[in-house]
């Protein structure tokens, strides 16, 4: 798309620093993948985006989930006002309300909450209903995420694994999404205990 790469180079060149360079050089590869995966809006917007803006969103990126929004998030201190500013800045909504993400399974599934390279595998034995409380990424926010730097860290996926309801579950696990859930790699970071041994009966 001649338009879409005249706005590219025209934007790309101002790029002053080496981590907006390498967002540029990243975008014009997924688009290259993916015609039309970035909007001209996002092209705006990345063109805008300034080294601290930048370097904040990636410091929230590995909390990420379903590459669409950041579960629990805080409600006071300073990673709530870090939060706002992402808010301000157009890449995440419902920093300050009650948004929630519902999860609705009917009967035993094996469900999949992937980060950026691992994800959480929760098995279920039942009906499992989850309000999850949560931060959305708006438009722009998902194309940013989907292409800047970001490393996963188990410390989230703990933290989300410990909030869940668990009545209607029999495992939570933490895997690479290319391993499967009996790899040596993964992490079991909650399991159903055993039923109680029935009461031997009265002499």
């Amino acid at each position: 798309d001649d338009d879409w790469l005249n706005v590219f180079e025209r934007y790309a060149e101002d790029a002053s620093s080496e981590r907006l360079q390498e967002v540029w050089a990243r975008i014009l590869s997924g688009q290259i993948r993916r015609p039309k995966a970035f909007s001209l809006q996002t092209l705006r917007f990345v063109s805008e985006l300034d080294e601290t803006t930048a370097a904040l969103f990636e410091k929230y990126a590995p909390r990420v989930l379903r590459a669409d929004f950041i579960p629990n998030p805080p409600k006071s201190g300073l990673e709530f006002t870090e939060l706002l500013q992402l808010e301000d800045s157009g890449l995440i909504a419902g920093t300050g309300g009650a948004l929630h993400k519902t999860f609705d399974v009917e009967g035993p599934q094996c469900l999949s909450f992937p980060y950026k390279t691992h994800h959480l595998l929760i098995a279920t034995h039942k009906k499992f209903v989850q309000n999850v409380p949560a931060i959305l990424l708006t438009r722009v926010g998902l194309d940013v995420y989907s292409i800047i730097k970001s490393t996963d860290d188990i410390a989230y996926a703990r933290d989300f694994a410990e909030k869940l309801q668990k009545d209607a579950l029999i495992y939570i696990v933490y895997a690479p999404l290319t391993l499967s859930m009996s790899s040596e790699a993964a992490v079991v970071l909650w399991q159903k205990p055993p039923d109680p041994a029935p009461a031997p009966p009265a002499k």
